[in-house]
């Protein structure tokens, strides 16, 4: 997962493509690579003794917790954290005030890594079997965590990061979980999950322009104040 993580930091790094499109294209090699090694057949756990407890939902479930735990001190409690958030805010401003963006963005990278390498391990292993996937259909497992993440990312702004990423997960599976016991499945679900996330998506965008629209009229009625005053005296 670190190694993973660190190959598609640096190809973002270095060649300065779109995440998202450096990200595809390491994905497409990755594929690539995977299916080489396991000769097409992916991986089968069905009858392999001694893993079961990372099949256990509780063990799983205190596993996240301590995951989501760390997650947060880190983000919120050390400088790595204060660094991220000031990138976070403005790149430009970050650089200027000397930290290093770049190293930061590679340490994300490979901490991505790790949690995605550690998800798989726990998925393959619930799931007994992971397929030797082409053509980018691997990445449907991970779409629907970048759904969560940057739905979570509104509601950063009400608490910390991991936890709106906790609670957004969740929703999401309650989510698909109506929509597997409607009897909806394949496109019709994945339709479905995209018109709840342009909802979203469109409903976030109204309520942050009112709420622009609603500090700029403020600012615009301090201003007028201000100006009256300084005319009367």
């Amino acid at each position: 997962g670190i190694l993973a993580g660190l190959v598609s930091g640096l190809v973002f790094v270095w060649f300065r493509i779109p995440s998202m499109v450096s990200g595809m294209g390491v994905a497409l090699v990755f594929e690539c690579i995977a299916f080489v090694f396991t000769d097409g057949e992916g991986l089968r756990f069905f009858g392999v003794s001694n893993l079961e407890l990372l099949s256990n939902t509780v063990f799983m479930f205190v596993f996240c917790m301590v995951v989501i735990i760390l997650m947060a001190f880190l983000y919120t409690r050390t400088t790595f954290g204060y660094h991220y958030q000031a990138i976070r805010s403005n790149q430009k401003i970050a650089f200027s005030s000397g930290i290093k963006v770049f190293r930061n963005v590679l340490i994300c990278y490979m901490l991505g890594g790790i949690l995605m390498a550690v998800s798989g391990v726990f998925n393959t292993v619930y799931t007994g079997t992971m397929e030797a996937s082409m053509s980018l259909s691997s990445v449907s497992i991970a779409f629907y965590s970048i759904v969560s993440v940057i739905i979570a990312f509104y509601y950063s702004q009400y608490v910390s990061l991991p936890i709106a990423i906790l609670f957004v997960t969740i929703g999401t599976q309650a989510l698909s979980s109506c929509i597997t016991a409607l009897g909806i499945n394949g496109s019709g679900a994945n339709a479905i999950k995209m018109f709840f996330l342009f909802l979203f998506t469109f409903v976030t965008y109204m309520l942050g322009q009112r709420k622009h629209r609603i500090m700029k009229k403020a600012r615009i009625e301090q201003a007028n104040r201000q100006w009256e005053e300084m005319n009367a005296t």
